[in-house]
């Protein structure tokens, strides 16, 4: 994806999902949210819990180094999990379409969570 693209996409995510001033996604204000713990498998399922079983499986990957966004399938993102999750401290995973938000902690800690419209 071209540069401009990947600004853009960083600015549509800080947009969409409430931020901590510490750079982590801000739980408080995200009512359906499922923590994980270390379990990847777990991520669609929860996923369909949150949002139903024909969800977008499309996502962006932002990282909380200072690395150009990425669009990937949500599929692969698990299936590679170790090179995914060794870019940085905290990856978020997410797709604008649906409103959800995976944020990966620096032990691999998995939450996952859909926004409401208008959240911010």
């Amino acid at each position: 994806m071209p540069e401009y693209e990947s600004n853009q996409v960083s600015d549509l995510f800080i947009n969409m999902f409430p931020m901590t001033k510490w750079g982590k996604i801000d739980w408080d204000r995200i009512k359906n949210k499922i923590y994980l713990g270390k379990d990847k498998n777990k991520i669609v399922p929860a996923l369909e819990d949150l949002i139903g079983k024909d969800f977008d499986r499309s996502v962006f990957i932002e990282w909380s180094e200072d690395y150009p966004a990425i669009k990937a399938e949500l599929g692969a993102v698990i299936k590679h999990f170790d090179d995914v999750t060794c870019v940085a401290f905290d990856k978020f995973v997410f797709n604008l379409n649906e409103g959800y938000i995976i944020e990966i902690r620096h032990m691999n800690e998995i939450t996952v969570g859909i926004v409401d419209a208008g959240i911010n």
